[in-house]
C-alpha cells in the first residue's frame, strides 16, 4: 500500500474546501424565485470566487515554496 504524500493531501483537501464553499452560492442560484435573489446569488458567486482565486493562489505559493 502506498502512502499519500502531503501534496497529494493538499490537494485533496483544497478541492473538497472549494466544492464545499461553492454549494451555498449555487444552492441560492437554482432555488431563487425573483430576479433580486438572483442578482444576489450571483454577486454573492462571483466574489466568493474571486475570494477563492486568491485563496487558492496563496496556498499553492506556500505549498510549493519548500
Amino acid at each position: 500500500m502506498q502512502k499519500k504524500s502531503s501534496k497529494t493531501r493538499f490537494w485533496s483537501i483544497l478541492v473538497v474546501l472549494n466544492l464545499l464553499t461553492l454549494v451555498y452560492p449555487v444552492s441560492l442560484l437554482l432555488g431563487c424565485d425573483d430576479d433580486t435573489a438572483r442578482l444576489f446569488a450571483v454577486v454573492v458567486l462571483m466574489a466568493e470566487s474571486m475570494f477563492l482565486f486568491v485563496a487558492d493562489a496563496i496556498s499553492f505559493v506556500f505549498a510549493y515554496w519548500a
